[in-house]
């Protein structure tokens, strides 16, 4: 599952959808909130780009907001049933804060993700004055 020229390897090790040598953040952490979701404008190794038109990573809102989803409901489920006679404000404390600890890695995920969906192992997509004529 994670052997290279997997989506899921580029994916978990936040590696270059092109290539998966290049590192795709400029930051290791997602809670350096100074470099925490900023992508290298192009791959250091296969020096493909990252960034395929103004706006790209707009939808990456939406793969983080399914990622959300599915962490809340899956700690809902799991307090819910590890718990059941907590009251109702201890199960709001617990998930807010469950969101706030994650949102920096979904923001992160999600960007990936987007990333890889749009962008092919083994194809890199160039700027003009890298393409070889």
């Amino acid at each position: 599952m994670l052997k290279k020229g997997s989506k899921a390897y580029s994916i978990l090790k936040h590696k270059c959808p092109y290539c998966h040598e290049g590192d795709f953040f400029i930051g290791k952490s997602p809670y350096r909130f100074k470099t925490a979701g900023q992508v290298h404008d192009k791959c250091s190794n296969c020096r493909g780009k990252f960034q395929l038109e103004p706006g790209f990573y707009y939808g990456a809102m939406y793969v983080a907001y399914g990622l959300g989803v599915g962490v809340f409901v899956a700690s809902f489920i799991a307090i819910y049933t590890l718990f059941p006679e907590t009251e109702t404000l201890t199960y709001i404390y617990w998930l807010i804060g469950i969101m706030v600890v994650f949102g920096p890695v979904f923001y992160r995920l999600s960007r990936i993700i987007w990333a890889n969906i749009f962008m092919t192992y083994g194809k890199p997509v160039l700027e003009k004055k890298d393409q070889h004529p």
